[in-house]
């Protein structure tokens, strides 16, 4: 896939949506991308992420988390994006349903991308709170159900 492609796809992405187009080229030059066989392991419940994966083609099952049923999600899905900031633990086993591409954008990307381009970190950031803030919601309604 040409980088023009990965760019794109990028851009499109909740959290680098906001990221000016030089931005998104250093993060998709210096990201990882991997090719998975059907069945193959991405990481495990638990397993502490440091880096976010974008599905690039295929579909990977998500199982194991506390009382979800499993589900698949295929290109264009984000895995772990909290992990572009921090350490987290998986809260799901992650495995290629499909032959699948993914990108791996490590932590120390994204971090280099915040100090290269400092004027697209506070838009960062807010939708990065955003994202936090619908996270608690939904968390809120499942609790009370």
């Amino acid at each position: 896939m040409a980088l023009d492609q990965d760019v794109r796809r990028l851009g499109q992405i909740d959290l680098l949506g906001a990221l000016e187009p030089e931005a998104l080229g250093l993060v998709a030059f210096s990201s990882r991308k991997q090719r998975l066989r059907a069945g193959d392991r991405l990481y495990e419940a638990g397993e502490t992420l440091d880096a976010a994966i974008v599905v690039l083609s295929g579909e990977i099952e998500l199982s194991g988390g506390e009382g979800l049923p499993p589900r698949r999600v295929g290109a264009e899905a984000t895995l772990g994006e909290l992990a572009l900031f921090a350490p987290v633990a998986a809260p799901t086993d992650a495995r290629a349903a499909t032959d699948a591409v993914v990108m791996r954008v490590a932590r120390e990307v994204m971090a280099r991308v915040m100090e290269e381009f400092p004027e697209t970190a506070e838009a960062t950031r807010d939708r990065l709170a955003r994202q936090l803030a619908r996270f608690a919601g939904e968390a809120r309604r499942v609790e009370a159900s």
